[in-house]
């Protein structure tokens, strides 16, 4: 029951990956969550995390801000990145699900 129950949370494993220009995509190896965070360098700069099944959205009120979204995925769902921020990209990675493989 605990082993089972496991499966939906993020483990330990992770690869990190190099954020393209907006509109990459990247296709998920395993299931479990992409993180991305981005500073913005002006007000109102978007980022935006989509796959056919889910969308999540997030917008810099201040420059200099950090934007940080994280989106659950299962295996083979392609990620789509949208974003106009111009700052530094602190995280961008795949997170293993537990008991992913």
């Amino acid at each position: 029951k605990d082993l089972a129950s496991g499966f939906g949370m993020p483990s330990n494993r992770y690869i990190d990956l190099t954020l393209g220009a907006s509109g990459s995509t990247y296709t998920a190896p395993a299931n479990g969550w992409y993180h991305l965070k981005k500073q913005a360098n002006g007000n109102g700069q978007v980022l935006s995390l989509q796959t056919p099944k889910m969308q999540i959205d997030g917008n810099a009120t201040v420059n200099g801000n950090y934007v940080g979204l994280i989106l659950p995925v299962v295996k083979g769902d392609v990620l789509t990145v949208y974003y106009n921020l111009g700052g530094n990209t602190a995280v961008f990675r795949f997170i293993y699900a537990e008991g992913a493989e």
